[in-house]
Order: C-alpha cells, then sequence, then structure tokens
C-alpha cells in the first residue's frame, strides 16, 4: 500500500506540471462539458458518460453501462446482462478535462450473470447463473489523453468495495437453487474504460 501512494503522489506531481502554458492543445476555458463512448461499444458494451466541469480543477462525471450477451458471452455459454450507473468525482493536478485525474465513484448494478465469469471465482458454477443487484462504492483513476482543443481519450479504472444480493438459479430449467443471498468484497476492479471524448 506504502508503494502505491508513493506511485499516485509522484504521478500527481508529474502529471500536474506536465503541459506547459503554450501547449497547442490546451483546453478552452470556456469548455464546460465532454461526451465520452467507451470504445468497447464495439463489442456489445455500451458505456456513454457525460461528465461536467464545476471549477479549473474539478469535475462532475455520471455514467452508464450496459452489457447485453443473454445468450452467453463470446467462446463461453455463460449469459451476461448487466445495467449499471455511476456517479463520480474527477480530481485534475494539472486542468480539467487533461491529464491524469482521480476521484471517489458510487454506482449502483443489476445483472443476470455467471459468476464464474469473475477472475475471483474462475472455474466455479459452470451450471448455473446468478441474478441480482449491487452498490458499488470506491474510486477511479484515470488520465486524459488530448490530442486536439475538442478532442481526447480517455483511461480509466475503478476499484472498491461492492455489496451485493443475489439469488442462484440452475442454467438447465432456471430453477432456483438459492435464495436471496448477499456479500461483499473488495474488487481490484469493477469498471474500466477506454473512451474516445468529445469537449464543448
Amino acid at each position: 500500500m506504502r508503494r502505491f501512494i508513493i506511485f499516485l503522489a509522484t504521478a500527481m506531481l508529474f502529471c500536474g506540471t506536465a503541459y506547459g502554458q503554450n501547449d497547442s492543445r490546451k483546453i478552452d476555458p470556456e469548455q464546460k462539458i465532454a461526451v465520452k463512448l467507451n470504445a468497447a461499444a464495439l463489442l456489445g458494451v455500451v458505456n456513454p458518460a457525460i461528465e461536467v466541469k464545476v471549477h479549473d480543477e474539478f469535475s462532475v462525471q455520471l455514467e452508464g453501462m450496459g452489457i447485453f450477451y443473454p445468450y452467453g458471452v463470446p467462446g463461453t455459454k455463460t449469459p451476461l446482462n448487466l445495467g449499471a450507473t455511476f456517479v463520480e468525482a474527477h480530481w485534475y493536478p494539472a486542468e480539467t478535462f487533461r491529464g491524469f485525474y482521480m476521484g471517489p465513484n458510487v454506482g449502483w448494478a443489476m445483472w443476470r450473470l455467471s459468476k464464474g465469469l469473475v477472475p475471483a471465482y474462475w472455474g466455479t458454477y459452470p451450471d448455473s447463473y446468478q441474478v441480482g443487484t449491487n452498490i458499488m462504492m470506491g474510486a477511479t483513476f484515470g488520465y486524459q489523453f488530448c490530442f486536439s482543443k475538442r478532442w481526447a481519450i480517455d483511461i480509466a479504472w475503478g476499484l472498491g468495495y461492492s455489496i451485493s444480493a443475489y439469488e442462484g438459479h440452475r442454467t438447465s430449467d432456471g430453477s432456483m437453487y438459492v435464495g436471496w443471498n448477499h456479500s461483499g468484497e473488495w474488487l481490484p476492479a469493477y469498471k474500466g474504460a477506454v473512451n474516445i471524448v468529445y469537449r464543448w
């Protein structure tokens, strides 16, 4: 943990001073809104977001996510249908919409999936799926690479604590094998994106 904190402090220091005042890609101070779409939309992961500047170094983001594989994730027979929404606050050491950012996030999701798709449970639950909901609370870390005054690529990763409630069903006939079950766990990642960004 100590190394991680030192890494973050170094990254913030570097990113906060990485861009000079004469950079031709300098963000227009009048730009207040950024619209994002995840490049994974081509794979069936719909993940739009809107980020609103609230200060020179701070913004608020509202994000939605939809994944629709009712008959199985490609290469598997395990279903994955998920709808989620997140609210985040971002702090940019350099300036809003540019460079490194971090901040808290809160999210809520509803899903039908096999826990066997989750890295911590790979190889388990081969003939079943779960239907449930969860609340997530944690932190987001990201970086926006600006390649013009309006366009950018945003890479983001979110991690934290998830509290879930779900019931388990058999894949063969849909019958329930366990009623409402609850779990809580720390997750190294519950969201991530490579976004194409347009600002105005």
